[in-house]
């Protein structure tokens, strides 16, 4: 089998999978299976050597991929729905570093946001809320805001020096690591900076660690989200209907 004739087999499976709303995981899986079970069916009907005419008849059997579509889709439960919102908030492949970073800090602090009310609610009525409490609801706002962003683009760039360099450079990692874990142990420290002097110092070692553990979160998932995104780049320039729409 020719590169040609793969990537027609590969376009049959897209049609089928592209328009699917389906975690990007799950429509791997789907790609991966169909790829193999047309690439058996050519092969068979490949024996009598003519490739065109077995290409043919390999895409009769496959059938209308819209129907197909459609029985992929009832085979989607329900729980997938869960999987594709969190790879949409974390991976979200093909989507810019800055949409997944707006998505991640929009998702925390309507989260955040949540708990707060209710916490300051049950302190009291609106009128009893102090402006210390509002400043210090206000700062650990801005600083989970900060972190989410901050996941994103770090992780981007991890990722980037990891697998899309052609040297894996040693001063940029440790730069990233550095300015990464200041950068967390400052969103952390953020809303100390309504307290006192002394409960903010002594808050600082946890606060570093807690960057590190974030730095290496994001360099055990930079395999993932890189694998992903190679994975979308790989179906994602085949030639389908230009009507179809990509969701992962």
């Amino acid at each position: 089998m020719n590169e040609a004739t793969l990537t027609q087999l590969k376009v049959l499976v897209e049609r089928a999978v592209r328009p699917l709303q389906a975690s990007s995981q799950r429509k791997q899986e789907m790609r991966e299976e169909l790829l193999a079970h047309l690439t058996a069916v050519f092969e068979e009907e490949a024996k009598t050597g003519d490739e065109a005419a077995a290409l043919a008849r390999t895409t009769q059997r496959f059938g209308d991929p819209v129907e197909l579509a459609y029985t992929l889709e009832q085979a989607v439960p329900a729980t997938d729905a869960l999987t594709r919102w969190s790879e949409n908030l974390i991976f979200a492949p093909g989507k810019s570093t800055f949409t997944r970073a707006c998505r991640g800090a929009v998702a925390v602090l309507l989260a955040t946001g949540a708990f707060l009310l209710l916490a300051l609610f049950d302190c009291g009525r609106p009128s009893e809320w102090s402006p210390t409490m509002l400043q210090f609801c206000g700062a650990i706002l801005a600083g989970m805001a900060t972190m989410a962003i901050a996941f994103h683009v770090l992780l981007d760039l991890i990722r980037r020096v990891l697998f899309e360099s052609n040297r894996r450079s040693k001063l940029k990692l440790a730069a990233i690591c550095i300015g990464g874990d200041l950068l967390y142990a400052g969103a952390i420290l953020l809303p100390s900076l309504v307290l006192e002097e002394s409960i903010r110092w002594s808050l600082l070692p946890a606060a570093i660690v807690f960057g590190a553990a974030m730095l290496a979160l994001m360099f055990y998932l930079a395999p993932s989200a890189n694998r992903r995104l190679q994975q979308f780049r790989e179906w994602a320039v085949l030639p389908v209907d230009q009507g179809m729409r990509i969701h992962g």
